[in-house]
């Protein structure tokens, strides 16, 4: 078959058997009755009253309660919306601020507050094909002025230079967060709740001590001993151990590489021949042994970091065999 169409209007269909199709009824311009046809090579199905399917007319969305009624002017937090006549939504607005959404059926909608500039209340309004949702007390929702976010804690308050310690942040007014850094430096972060954020330390040209600080619509967080994250030098990688110790010049081995110092790895060298790797933690590594490029006899096994190289040693060698 080639076709399904709604009074003219192709639809998206699924064939189930030479009996039976599944269709999902495209969008009409007007009320009324229309033909449902099918297309195959041969033709296209006559028309009856039997595949007459009526259109009636779309009712305007109905908002009729929202999961949370009051938030932060910064938004961010996430609310769902109750009603009718959702399917098709083009847009939802707070106040008329365009807001970001999941239409999750024809009565409920997952929703994204939105930053707005003054707080009060404001209509959150639903609009479809049909309409924009009428406004009552019941699509209310609160605007509260925003605080600048504070931090109150640190997970963890030392780490290396090298970067890629993970801390948790605590405090509160985290949310709608656009920003951590580290010592004025950002880090990737992952928002928890409005009092826990999750980071990544990034990397530091220096020792010392640094302020942890969280920005969002409403402000930075101001400095303070409770948010200080000391960087400590990092120290040379150590290789001090292999889980495989030979394998085929062909290479193609999977080993993991035990030591200390291996945090910002930049390369791992079997032989001298950069190879691919996974950093697992500080202390351990997954490498692919390369090929040999010369021929079969002992090497050193390398960890590269902008510290510098690990020294060789017996704890780092591994034997190519012919």
């Amino acid at each position: 078959m080639t076709g399904v169409t709604f009074g003219g209007v192709a639809a998206l269909f699924t064939f189930n058997s030479d009996g039976s199709i599944t269709a999902t009824v495209p969008a009409a311009t007007a009320s009324g009755a229309v033909d449902v046809q099918v297309t195959m090579p041969a033709g296209t199905s006559a028309t009856s009253s039997a595949d007459h399917f009526t259109y009636t007319a779309s009712s305007a969305p109905s908002v009729t309660g929202l999961s949370v009624t009051s938030g932060g002017t910064a938004g961010g937090m996430v609310l769902t919306i109750g009603g009718s006549g959702f399917l098709g939504a083009t847009s939802v607005s707070f106040g008329g601020v365009s807001a970001s959404v999941t239409v999750n059926s024809d009565s409920s909608i997952t929703a994204t507050v939105p930053v707005v500039s003054s707080a009060g209340v404001v209509d959150v309004v639903v609009t479809t094909a049909a309409g924009a949702s009428a406004t009552s007390s019941a699509d209310q929702f609160t605007y509260t002025p925003s605080s600048a976010p504070a931090v109150t804690g640190l997970s963890v308050t030392s780490g290396v230079t090298a970067g890629g310690t993970v801390l948790s942040i605590s405090g509160n007014g985290f949310t709608g967060v656009i920003g951590v850094t580290v010592g004025g430096i950002a880090a990737r972060f992952t928002f928890n709740s409005d009092g826990s954020i999750t980071a990544i330390v990034p990397a530091a040209t220096a020792t010392g001590v640094m302020d942890v600080q969280v920005t969002t619509a409403a402000g930075t967080s101001p400095t303070g001993s409770a948010d200080q994250f000391t960087y400590t030098a990092s120290p040379s990688p150590v290789v001090s151990g292999l889980s495989v110790t030979s394998g085929a010049m062909t290479g193609g081995t999977t080993l993991t590489i035990s030591g200390s110092g291996f945090t910002g790895a930049l390369g791992v060298l079997v032989g001298g021949v950069p190879t691919f790797f996974t950093l697992n933690s500080d202390g351990s590594i997954t490498a692919i042994v390369p090929p040999s490029l010369t021929a079969a006899g002992v090497v050193d096994v390398q960890v590269m970091t902008e510290v510098g190289t690990s020294a060789t040693c017996s704890a780092d060698q591994f034997t190519y065999t012919a």
